[in-house]
């Protein structure tokens, strides 16, 4: 969504992109079974759980909502039987998933970070520079889009 739509990368990706979603999706959800199974059993026990843990938790449950939303649409079968205009905005609900991986990244490392781990500390900065960076190219390329008259400037998603 930030390449240029000429470019060697935007051209050679453009015909996998569902393909890499798909991918990701699988990858997201092993990763949230996994976690899944070390919290859920301490948050139900009543142990004595971290407030940024129990944010973070909860921003995971979100997330998995909307990767299941995300993911499911990412399938051409289930893709050709929605109307375009609704998978678009369905898809739109990439950005605020983004925002809240961020967040619930934040959530997890931060106090690490904080405290001077090492790790966390580089975690946290890794993560910074993709999330900015990403959004600051996002915005510039619709700001390109709407340029070249090729988006609505009145559309109701800021990065759409």
């Amino acid at each position: 969504g930030v390449l240029p739509r000429n470019s060697k990368a935007c051209i050679w990706l453009k015909p996998i992109r569902a393909e890499l979603s798909i991918i990701a999706w699988i990858l997201s959800l092993g990763h949230m079974a996994v976690y899944l199974e070390s919290y859920i059993p301490k948050i139900f026990s009543g142990a004595s759980i971290n407030g940024n843990v129990l944010t973070a938790f909860v921003l995971a449950l979100v997330l998995f909502v909307l990767l299941i939303l995300l993911g499911v649409t990412s399938f051409n079968f289930v893709k050709k039987h929605m109307k375009g205009t609704t998978w678009k905005k369905v898809q739109k609900l990439s950005y605020p998933f983004f925002i809240l991986v961020y967040l619930h990244v934040l959530f997890m490392l931060l106090p690490s970070a904080l405290h001077g781990g090492i790790a966390a500390v580089i975690s946290v900065t890794v993560y910074s520079v993709i999330f900015i960076g990403y959004i600051i190219l996002r915005l510039v390329r619709r700001s390109l889009d709407m340029r070249e008259g090729e988006i609505d400037e009145n559309s109701s998603v800021a990065l759409g």
